[in-house]
């Protein structure tokens, strides 16, 4: 099989593919093991190629084919000018099998159709992806007024690599560029926050549209539930009228426990139980980790949402002194897992040596 011409103009290349595609020698059979589809069969320089059409007819499935042998043919002969898709033609599909997709990753998508769109996929290098990195690093948060964190530029490449990932499966590339992440910043500290810091999270939502993330965040305060717990709670969930919620599956290997909450959470999660949506999930959890990025900033609070968990757990060892009913609320599976939840004040502190005098001895 002769090579193209590098210098070959496109139509000259497709004549030739097309008479090379028209002689090329193949059987079309059903395949094995009872699958209703027929199978095309060829080689392409002594490799055999026996590929399903994903066709019940056979008029249908030699026209597929055909399809077939010309994209192995062009991939084979210049995967880098003609026979490729572009990264929109790679989208469009990607959108259209996944069905669903968020707000946040059509926006990103749309800006690397701009960057990238009319490009042939086989011609995404590492040198292109890293100088869309870049670009991206180069920008500023408009919340903050700081660069973008590498974590952020690896959550918007996790999208694009998806796409190049799914052109693999296709067939449409050899093989996907590697997702090579950037070296992320330290994580923020897990600290208890307090009850103005509270307040301006909840501000913040409110200034963003989206009051009931300010709900989230007040009932992950009350209820010291972790975040993955929140994003599984649905409203059938929800006991004994709001009282109690029943949790499926927990961190630390219960199944099925019912947890009792407080007036607050009740009244909270009583409200976003009888909001419209077909949705089964208690609260609205779309772009979940965007939309609380985008309050922390706002607010200017340097924290990560599993402090919320935290706060509510040290303020109840503030207020008890029973270590057993502080592990009934946090539910953690050791005693020594409580440790890092109690951060006492020097006051506190003080108050708790003092527990060791003798009154009678004077010194």
């Amino acid at each position: 099989m002769r090579r193209f011409n590098p210098q070959f103009n496109y139509l000259e290349q497709a004549s030739e593919l097309l008479r090379e595609t028209e002689a090329m020698k193949y059987s079309l059979r059903k395949g094995d093991y009872d699958s209703p589809f027929f199978y095309v069969n060829f080689r392409i320089e002594g490799k055999r190629h026996n590929l399903s059409t994903k066709e019940t007819i056979k008029s249908k499935a030699k026209i597929k084919a055909l399809e077939i042998i010309r994209e192995k043919l062009s991939k084979r002969k210049f995967p880098q000018s003609f026979g490729s898709h572009t990264f929109q033609d790679s989208v469009n599909r990607f959108i259209s099998e996944r069905g669903v997709i968020t707000k946040e990753d059509r926006i990103t998508l749309n800006w690397f159709i701009e960057q990238i769109g009319d490009m042939k996929i086989g011609l995404i290098s590492k040198d292109i992806i890293w100088k869309l990195k870049r670009k991206r690093m180069s920008r500023i948060n408009a919340s903050t007024g700081m660069p973008v964190k590498p974590q952020t530029i690896n959550r918007v490449f996790n999208i694009f690599h998806s796409v190049l990932n799914k052109c693999e499966q296709w067939d449409w590339l050899d093989h996907a560029p590697l997702h090579q992440r950037l070296k992320e910043s330290r994580p923020l500290g897990r600290k208890s926050l307090n009850n103005d810091q509270i307040k301006r999270l909840i501000e913040a939502s409110l200034k963003l549209g989206i009051p009931h993330m300010g709900d989230i965040i007040l009932f992950l305060r009350n209820t010291g539930l972790r975040k993955s717990e929140l994003l599984s709670l649905k409203k059938s969930n929800l006991l004994y009228d709001g009282d109690a919620i029943g949790l499926d599956k927990q961190k630390n290997g219960e199944f099925n426990e019912v947890y009792f909450i407080s007036s607050q959470a009740k009244k909270i999660a009583i409200k976003h139980s009888t909001r419209k949506s077909e949705d089964e999930h208690l609260f609205n959890i779309t772009n979940f980790r965007g939309k609380w990025e985008k309050i922390r900033d706002v607010a200017r609070i340097e924290t990560d949402i599993h402090s919320l968990r935290h706060t509510a757990i040290t303020e109840v060892a503030k207020k008890i002194d029973s270590p057993y009913k502080l592990k009934q609320f946090s539910r953690h599976k050791t005693d020594a897992a409580l440790k890092r939840y109690i951060h006492l004040t020097e006051k506190d502190l003080k108050e708790t040596s003092a527990f060791a005098e003798i009154k009678d001895i004077l010194v």
